[in-house]
């Protein structure tokens, strides 16, 4: 099976021998600077600044991510969910193809983190819980048959 690459992979892949001959991360990185996808002030800047005070409850959403083909990638994509209003945090694995934001449900949704990412070149979709993670605690105990 194929796997299906960024539309700009074929561009990063030439672009990276001639000008980070070692690293294809950065080539990546700057792409997306230079298209205007990232921003590094708000997500840099908040380092030095002490965190926010939470005051609404927060909610956590699971993002399925394609196309993400290296770190830089999922470095990328977590930038991207770290500039939308209403984000507290984000943390994504490029392996499993997964992005975990947790974010306030009055200034953002799930659908919207989705639409986001996938502008940014990685088409990205809501992860419906499994029937595992509905089933209630009472469901989930076994019963001891007589017998």
């Amino acid at each position: 099976m194929l796997r299906e690459r960024h539309p700009l992979h074929s561009k990063l892949v030439r672009a990276r021998s001639s000008l980070f001959p070692r690293s294809g991360c950065s080539v990546v990185l700057q792409m997306l600077l230079a298209a205007g996808v990232l921003s590094t002030g708000p997500v840099f800047a908040e380092a030095g600044r002490a965190a926010p005070q939470e005051t609404t409850p927060s909610k956590t959403a699971v993002l399925h991510v394609d196309r993400m083909g290296c770190d830089g990638c999922a470095l990328g994509v977590r930038m991207v969910l770290e500039k939308v209003r209403g984000v507290r945090k984000a943390q994504v694995s490029q392996p499993k193809k997964r992005a975990t934001v947790t974010y306030d449900p009055r200034q953002v949704t799930p659908q919207d983190l989705a639409r986001r990412v996938t502008r940014s070149g990685y088409p990205a979709k809501v992860k419906v819980p499994g029937p595992a993670a509905r089933k209630s605690p009472e469901r989930s105990t076994k019963t001891s048959r007589p017998g």
